[in-house]
């Protein structure tokens, strides 16, 4: 259902009503706007300049971190998707 006007039969509050903003988590929305980004860069970078070809096992081991991290980050959005226990932040 859609939010409707006032005078249109749709009553009280709705989406549209003046004065009631919803708060954004600015800090979160940063997060998922960069950190992705971020990661990847870093990786790149790590396998593309010459850090690669002079250490190349800590090379595999911060591409392994980034995987770590990004099975890291589904688990835990996995597990918030199964037990919803607070409505979300944005």
């Amino acid at each position: 259902m859609l939010p409707t006007a006032k005078g249109q039969g749709g009553g009280g509050s709705n989406l549209f009503t003046p004065g009631k903003k919803k708060r954004i988590n600015v800090v979160a929305v940063a997060l998922n706007a960069f950190l992705p980004w971020a990661v990847f860069c870093g990786i790149f970078a790590t396998l593309t300049f010459s850090f690669h070809y002079n250490h190349p096992a800590l090379a595999w081991t911060v591409v392994a971190a980034g995987l770590l991290l990004t099975f890291l980050v589904g688990g835990l959005a996995w597990r918030a998707k199964k037990h919803p226990e607070r409505d979300p932040s944005w």
